[in-house]
């Protein structure tokens, strides 16, 4: 058995619509769920949980979640805290990197990017 799924909230505050797709290897749609939500700013862990669980044999690859507003324009989101299982074990949580890590990151592939660009500029006959 797989499950697999998050909370999520629509980043504008209001009614929205929830969408989960579990995809094949190919990123063909196997089965979608949909569940309603309401945005708000209190913090209170009240986001919505949509998820996928497969059962008898059956698996998925990926997943692709969004989200639609009230009047069904897509709108951007936000996901608290991913979710998996897998075969009767205990969850698999994924954890947010702090901001610092994440920019230091960045820095290191900018320079990275930087420095390629260089050294193909400095190639004779590139």
């Amino acid at each position: 058995m797989v499950l697999a799924g998050a909370q999520i909230q629509g980043n504008i505050f209001g009614a929205f619509s929830a969408q989960v797709e579990a995809l094949d290897s190919g990123g063909l749609v196997l089965a979608t769920f949909a569940t309603a939500g309401n945005s708000t700013n209190s913090a209170d862990n009240s986001a919505v949980f949509i998820g996928v669980q497969a059962t008898g044999g059956s698996t998925f690859q990926a997943l692709r979640f969004s989200v639609t507003r009230g009047d069904g324009i897509p709108e951007s989101f936000s996901i608290n805290q991913f979710s998996f299982t897998l075969s009767d074990g205990p969850p698999v949580t994924a954890t947010p990197l702090p901001p610092t890590i994440v920019a230091a990151l960045l820095g290191v592939a900018g320079l990275g990017s930087v420095s390629l660009r260089r050294r193909s500029k400095l190639a004779p006959g590139v």
